[in-house]
């Protein structure tokens, strides 16, 4: 029982927590290149525990090195209805982690990507997100991101 009760303090207390944690969202419309991955600017934050969050990018704050699980859920449009393939990809310290394609048999207008991912990481490690499209007319297509949420990016350090 006193195991339990030590535990249960340090919950109630704050002393163990799924901290560093941040949920951030886009707040404007951002244009992406045709066959080319763009950096998505996150700017409007609903949560951000250690202030690890700046410049549309999380970076692992001193004494918080670990496993982190990190999801985004960009929505992508393309007004022209041109879309043929779309990709997301974590980016780890400015290298892309791979990435999540879908193509389409026809060209569409709308899709939300979604993806997750779970990273070992160091003291000043970051992570951003990167948008990559291929339209059927060479043109651009568009992240949204308004006062709803369309587009947004979080993550936490994972209990171990």
């Amino acid at each position: 029982m006193a195991i339990t009760k030590i535990i249960a303090d340090s919950i109630t207390s704050g002393a163990i927590a799924n901290t560093p944690a941040f949920f951030i969202k886009k707040s404007s419309v951002q244009a992406i290149n045709d066959n080319a991955t763009t950096l998505v600017t996150f700017t409007s934050e609903v949560f951000d525990t250690n202030n690890a969050f700046a410049n549309s990018k999380f970076t692992v704050p001193s004494g918080q090195a670990g496993k982190y699980f990190f999801g985004v859920q960009p929505y992508i449009r393309d007004a022209d209805e041109q879309l043929i393939r779309t990709a997301v990809t974590f980016q780890k310290n400015g290298s892309s982690l791979g990435f999540i394609e879908t193509q389409f048999v026809s060209k569409i207008i709308n899709q939300n990507l979604g993806a997750t991912t779970v990273l070992d990481l160091a003291v000043g490690d970051y992570i951003n997100v990167g948008v990559f499209g291929d339209t059927a007319d060479s043109g651009t297509f568009n992240v949204y991101g308004e006062t709803d949420f369309y587009s947004y990016f979080y993550g936490f350090k994972i209990l171990t």
